[in-house]
């Protein structure tokens, strides 16, 4: 299909917002989209009121009846006729609509009868283009005769030309017009006058030109803006240093008319910094390294500078009254919203810089925010509902993958899909990658998740979930989703579409894991990769029963694990340990092997110093407290690991031991509450409300929307009265209950579960040891990397250093079980010289080997050289 992106070329022509959106669409159409894209721009002058006149008329003129598409954005060139056009509004002339908006601002007091005829003919003929000739036919003949006329009926802005411009937008934005309306931001969606009434708008956010956006040092504040007088308020922002306390510096970046009057401003204070022009290179970098980002223009469209700023991992300081960067600045999270005066700015500033972790933490809540703000997802939203397509190709000058994996991978929850996560988001540098992923909620996804890597995410049908529910209650074994994948993926048919879908484009096809591989057998004869994080049948083994079901499941594990060493052309191992085992398993030829170790997103994690730690310990009352950590996912080496850390809690009643991660959810230390009790309780609610409220109190959790949904229909058919519904979840909690382990666990012991980053994140920068007591599993442990890369000491079996290369004093403890308690002893007693040099020295050691970059760039090494 071929589109037409049309627009004005301001005259004297400068770039800004509007120009980001339409060279980023038009770069990724072309490059993207199996549509093709032109950019149509006309000279557009606008500083008197017969140069808008003509704008209108000249976009009004255009034939592009040989495109399948028009998009347009900003006024006048939505006058542009056309069958399939599309309009994604950035804003109309705001000097016209938001100064004085139509629905308040008085008319024109014609004097003469003929600019009242005028002003009768526009409003007899709103939204009609066939008034067009008639119209700019009497405005022809009153321009011909403009002396005849009051001179203020030609004034720029005025009341006629404001009238004018109301009657023409109506017509270039009428329904019939339009075949889809979009709007850039929530606040230009909810501007009054500008769109038609009561026609339905979609709002989404458009990312920037630039990319490669990084997270570098954290240095300085920094802001970019045209330096001009106006809605940007850098004078503002100047001011505001004279009561920042904090010694910080403040750089400017941007040219403009206001440049002099803003560096008397600045006076003779060294903090602020005018860096003038700076081009995309050096802006990027700007960013990276920039500690906060202040922007505080008044009643923006959108902001796109807040949307760099948080690609870049860093908070943004703003204003109340904005307008769209008030969309992504949320205040305390992921920066902060003031009051525009510089009081008030300073002191949101000094804030920042009195908590350095807390403002790392709120730039990387801002870059998650962020995320899925990519051109895949804007061309997509935008041509939904115009007849075209939006399947997306690769680039044609990169090989593209096409990745099969059983669990959704963004956001990363614990070592698997961080993995998965940090190596393709770096491989994909080199290629196109598409993860093709299952989920067990109802929530649908396709979007870019990284530059170059995108997830589809597909969710299992009902009777997916209604057969892996069955084998699991035989088995009596929770973890099986992936096990049965071979047998139950195709009651998912949505999933084989669409990795059939991603396929068809790709060059090479990767099975993460085993257990998608028959599916990929029946889809593709192309060249198959396997990815496997550790020794599937070993893994299993120790979780399935060796009998009976169990037996008939952990058979298929060594099948399909067997099938995919020796199908696939190139296998990718954690460790060399696990290379050796698969191969004398499954008697695979050693060349097909290559090691990628588990790595460590050194940017999403916080070095904490010993000396910081002991202050953050002081500044929460933590100084006579010695803490120990475990982190794990519920898998049984850790369950194992829990119950060892139980008894050394009990041997050592002055160490705090916590545990997190979803391995807590593996032991049973919860009472569900009386059914008679909670049924009087909560009889008022609504079958809504008591859902929710019992999955509260018998879970522990929120319910999902698939169970709310099932059990809604159930509730309000009949088919289930609220007793009958306690029951059944009752059953279920006796399922999920009869799995776990039950443990009685001392006072000094406590699960914290499964946290969010800047949970975990807390949690690292103050606890003094961090223990792998793993003897039994495959691969590698991705929590020693974690625990380094915070700064913890940790304290390790020899086991769990396996495939890290790791040395005893050197990098970190490693003791035998039955020494750790003693071990924890003497580090409770060690000099902090002595222990400080160790996590120094592995978070060095961490950086170098095991830094997800530099496993990425070997592993694409090996594959350029491979024969």
């Amino acid at each position: 299909m071929k589109v037409a992106i049309v627009a004005p070329s301001a005259v004297p022509f400068r770039i800004g917002g509007a120009e980001n959106l339409w060279w980023g669409l038009l770069h990724h159409v072309n490059q993207h989209t199996s549509h093709q894209a032109d950019l149509i721009k006309i000279p557009s002058r606008e500083s008197s009121f017969w140069e808008l006149i003509d704008n209108y008329w000249n976009f009004a003129q255009l034939d592009l009846s040989h495109f399948d598409l028009v998009i347009s954005t900003k006024y006048p060139a939505w006058m542009v006729e056309h069958p399939n056009h599309v309009c994604f509004l950035q804003h109309k002339l705001r000097g016209l609509y938001d100064q004085c908006p139509p629905h308040c601002a008085p008319p024109y007091a014609a004097s003469h009868p003929e600019i009242a005829e005028l002003q009768q003919f526009m409003a007899r003929n709103q939204g009609l283009r066939s008034a067009l000739p008639e119209f700019y036919g009497r405005m022809k003949a009153i321009r011909d005769r403009q002396s005849d006329f009051p001179p203020d009926a030609f004034s720029f802005p005025g009341p006629l030309i404001r009238e004018i411009l109301y009657f023409l937008d109506g017509i270039g934005l009428a329904p019939s017009a339009i075949k889809k309306y979009a709007a850039i931001s929530h606040n230009v969606a909810n501007r009054r006058d500008y769109f038609p009434t009561g026609v339905p708008v979609d709002v989404f956010y458009h990312p920037p030109i630039l990319q490669q956006f990084y997270q570098g040092r954290y240095e300085y504040l920094f802001t970019v803006s045209r330096l001009e007088q106006g809605s940007k308020r850098i004078g503002t922002l100047i001011e505001a240093m004279k009561y920042v306390k904090a010694n910080i510096q403040f750089k400017i970046a941007g040219t403009g008319d206001d440049v002099p009057h803003l560096k008397q401003l600045a006076g003779d204070d060294p903090r602020i910094e005018f860096l003038g022009f700076v081009n995309d290179q050096a802006l990027t970098k700007l960013y990276a390294d920039a500690f906060a980002v202040l922007y505080i223009p008044y009643d923006e469209d959108y902001g796109l500078i807040t949307v760099e700023a948080m690609m870049s991992g860093k908070p943004v300081i703003t204003a109340t009254d904005s307008g769209g960067t008030n969309e992504f600045v949320r205040n305390g999270e992921t920066g902060y919203s003031v009051a525009p005066e510089p009081r008030a700015i300073a002191q949101c500033i000094d804030a920042l810089c009195a908590a350095p972790d807390r403002t790392r933490q709120m730039g990387r809540a801002a870059l998650q925010l962020v995320q899925p703000i990519t051109w895949e997802n804007t061309i997509a939203r935008l041509l939904d509902g115009t007849g075209l397509s939006t399947t997306y190709r690769p680039d044609p000058k990169r090989q593209k993958m096409a990745v099969a994996v059983t669990y959704p991978v963004f956001p990363p929850r614990g070592g698997g899909t961080a993995r998965i996560f940090h190596l393709y988001r770096h491989l994909a540098r080199t290629f196109d990658i598409e993860l093709v992923t299952f989920t067990e909620h109802n929530e649908p996804f396709s979007g870019e998740i990284a530059p170059g890597l995108w997830e589809t995410r597909i969710p299992m049908s009902p009777q997916h979930l209604e057969a892996e529910a069955t084998i699991r209650a035989r088995v009596e074994v929770l973890q099986i989703s992936d096990v049965v994948m071979p047998q139950l993926c195709h009651l998912t048919p949505d999933y084989a579409k669409a990795l059939k879908q991603a396929i068809a484009t790709a060059d090479i096809v990767v099975a993460c894991r085993p257990y998608l591989l028959p599916l990929i057998r029946e889809l593709t004869d192309k060249p198959v990769w396997y990815e496997t994080h550790d020794v599937e049948v070993d893994v299993k083994s120790k979780i399935y029963p060796a009998d009976g079901l169990g037996q008939e499941l952990l058979q298929q594990v060594q099948q399909v694990e067997r099938d995919a060493c020796r199908y696939s052309e190139l296998v990718m191992v954690c460790s060399n340990r696990d290379a050796l085992r698969l191969q004398n398993l499954y008697q695979v030829d050693s060349g097909k092997f290559v090691e990628v170790p588990n790595g460590v997103d050194l940017d999403s994690v916080n070095y904490v110093s010993l000396e910081e730690r002991y202050l953050k310990k002081a500044a929460l009352g933590l100084t006579q407290t010695f803490t120990a950590l475990f982190l794990g996912s519920w898998h049984k080496p850790n369950v194992d690991a829990v119950r060892t850390i139980v008894e050394m809690a009990i041997a050592l009643p002055d160490v705090t031991f916590l545990v997190m991660g979803n391995v807590s959810s593996a032991f049973s230390t919860y009472k569900p509450p009386n059914d008679d009790e909670f049924l009087q309780t909560h009889q008022s609610l609504s079958h809504d409300g008591f859902i929710q409220e019992s999955y509260r109190a018998y879970f522990g959790r929120e319910v999902d929307d698939g169970a709310k949904e099932h059990y809604l229909w159930l509730l309000n058919s009949g088919q289930h009265n609220r007793n009958s519904f306690l029951k059944e979840i009752q059953q279920s909690l006796e399922f999920v209950e009869k799995v776990k382990t039950s443990i009685d666990i001392p006072p000094n012991f406590s699960f914290i579960g499964e946290v969010d980053d800047h949970t975990k994140d807390v949690f690292l920068g103050v606890v003094d040891v961090a223990l792998n007591p793993i003897v039994s599993g495959s691969g590698t442990n991705i929590k020693m990397l974690d625990y380094f890369a915070a700064g913890v000491p940790v304290l390790s079996t020899p086991f769990g250093v396996r495939g890290l290369g790791l040395e005893h004093q050197k990098h970190c403890t490693i003791a035998e079980l039955d020494q750790f308690a003693d071990a924890i002893q003497m580090l409770q007693q060690e000099d902090s010289a002595t222990k400080s040099m160790r996590v120094e020295t592995a978070r060095r050691y961490v950086e170098e080997k095991f830094d997800w970059r530099a496993i990425a760039n070997s592993l694409l090494t090996y594959i350029e050289q491979k024969p």
